[in-house]
Order: structure tokens, then sequence, then C-alpha cells
């Protein structure tokens, strides 16, 4: 998980309680270097019943600045992955959490004195056109659906955090762009809709060993542990396959 030689290490991840944080949880879980993992998300949620003993769980809002800095303080790795990705909420709330809660995310981490900051972002930030190359790289243009406001966001806050990144001498950002995750903590409409409906994006890995851990459990790829380690700097804009 870590670079040789590091020891007590603390990894802060928001939204451990959704499909990607229980694909990512059990590698800091199983890594003797990583000695503490701060979870924060909205929903009541005991880790030890899923094993996490060392987690520190603590209910929070990615709206509340002030708690998002007292869960990442002293924490080496932020990982964040609180979105929403549908739901019945006025747009104008959707967008304060994704968002607004992204950039109270990498400020937060900024102020704590974070080393790296890891932000889930999605293939989708490509779109979905007829002129996408097959093996596409990372180079290729981030051109969002505009019927989509997932995507739509995704693509916007690779924006704003670089810009976030540039002005500050806060931590290193790492920009992720895994495919659908999917898994047994999927939604239900999700994991029935997917068999028709997923179109898989084809992405080349020029470094497919820094790139790709399968979550064989859930079927998709998980960050692979080289994002969190904070001696080991490759940071930047990375496509994630399973």
């Amino acid at each position: 998980m870590v670079s040789e030689g590091e020891r007590d290490l603390t990894v802060a991840v928001t939204g451990p309680t959704g499909t990607f944080g229980f694909g990512l949880v059990p590698l800091p879980q199983a890594d003797d270097r990583v000695t503490r993992v701060v979870g924060i998300a909205r929903r009541p949620f005991d880790p030890a019943g899923h094993g996490w003993t060392k987690m520190e769980y603590r209910r929070g809002d990615v709206r509340d600045p002030e708690a998002l800095r007292d869960a990442f303080d002293g924490a080496d790795v932020v990982v964040h992955l609180a979105f929403l990705v549908s739901g019945a909420a006025p747009g104008e709330v959707i967008r304060s959490i994704n968002v607004g809660g992204t950039l109270n995310a990498f400020r937060a981490a900024a102020a704590a004195g974070a080393r790296r900051f890891v932000y889930a972002c999605s293939v989708a930030a490509y779109g979905f056109h007829p002129d996408n190359p097959i093996g596409m790289t990372e180079e290729w243009p981030v051109r969002p659906a505009a019927r989509l406001f997932y995507a739509q966001e995704k693509a916007e806050l690779e924006a704003l955090l670089r810009a976030e990144a540039d002005r500050s001498a806060g931590p290193a950002l790492y920009l992720l762009r895994p495919p659908i995750v999917l898994g047994p903590h999927a939604g239900r409409r999700v994991r029935a809709r997917a068999p028709q409906g997923v179109h898989r994006a084809r992405v080349r890995r020029r470094h497919p060993r820094r790139r790709r851990q399968p979550d064989r459990r859930s079927g998709r790829a998980a960050p692979h542990p080289g994002c969190l380690r904070p001696r080991h700097r490759c940071d930047g804009c990375r496509n994630l396959t399973a």
C-alpha cells in the first residue's frame, strides 16, 4: 500500500460506505504500514461489522468544511469518493454535494497537511461519441454528455481541482477515471440495468502496474495502492480498467 520504510500512516476516505468505498477500504485495512483509516459519510455505519478494525468512522457531510477538517486531521492521504450519482434531490442540492463538497474536501486536505489527494472521476468525462478512439489515453479531451449531470460535474471538477492545486502548496493531486463501478454494494437499479446498458470504454494503460488493481469480489477495478503512497509521485490523471 505504501513505500517501503514508511509506517504509521493515516488514510482518510470520504464516502467509504458506497460501492467504491467497499472496494478500496480493504486495501489499507490489509496493509500493516497503514495504522489508521478515517471514514466520513452521512449514514450510520459500523466498520467493525465488516472487519474494518483500523477505521474510525464519523458521520459528517462534505458540505461541512469543519467536519472535513476534523476528519482529515493528521491524514497523510485523502481519498475522495463521496458523490451523488442519481437521486431525486434538486439540482442545486446535488451540485452542492458533488462540486462544492469535492472542493471542500480538497481544501480541508490541504489545511490538514495531507500529502496526497485522490479524486475518483469517471470515464464518463470523455463522453460517448462515435469518434472516440479505441484505446483512449488520458490525453484525449473530456467531452461529457450535456444530458448527464454526473459526467458534466465529474469533468468540471477535474478542471476546478487542477486550478485549486495550482493555487496552493497543498497535496499532490491524483485524478482517477474508472469505468462503471459494479458489485454487491451497487444500487439495485444500477445492477438491474447494467447488463443491457453498459458500453465498455476501452482505455490504454501506459503504466498498467501502477494503474490497475482488480477487486475480484466486486468485479471492478479499485484504485491501485500506488495512489496511496505519499512518497511515490505519479500525480495527474489516470485511467483505470478492470
